[in-house]
């Protein structure tokens, strides 16, 4: 009798310490969408550091954590990284050029290098800044 109780103890506590690793891992992360045709996760945050994955327009991220020095880190499935916070919106944006236009786009037929370099060109364009 003892035993079935120690053994039903154990049971209990490991059912409660799973449980609460469950709610820790599952907690509610905010969602935001990439608004340029083009986008990148980079490793670090910067406009320099290594790319680690290109996304289209409308592409949803979790938000890991908030801005730091003008970048979001962000989730996607395996993808983890910062990605600039002017190229996410909160809502999906209605005008992204992939979705209005695609029969151009898949006309165009752009493979993951392309799609990589105009990403960069996205990251590396400077917006609402004049250089004296």
């Amino acid at each position: 009798m003892l035993r079935k109780m120690k053994l039903i103890f154990l049971f209990s506590i490991l059912a409660m310490l799973g449980s609460s690793s469950y709610a820790k891992k599952s907690k509610h992360m905010p969602v935001r969408y990439l608004n340029k045709i083009y986008g990148q996760i980079h490793q670090n945050a910067s406009r320099f550091s290594r790319v680690v994955s290109t996304f289209e327009c409308g592409q949803p991220f979790k938000v890991a954590s908030g801005d730091d020095r003008g970048f979001t880190k962000v989730i996607y499935a395996s993808y983890e990284g910062f990605i600039l916070t002017n190229h996410l919106s909160k809502s999906r944006p209605k005008d992204c050029w992939q979705d209005e236009y695609r029969k151009y786009f898949d006309f165009m037929n752009l493979g993951i290098s392309e799609m990589h370099h105009w990403g960069r060109l996205q990251d590396l364009f400077l917006e609402g800044e004049v250089m004296p």
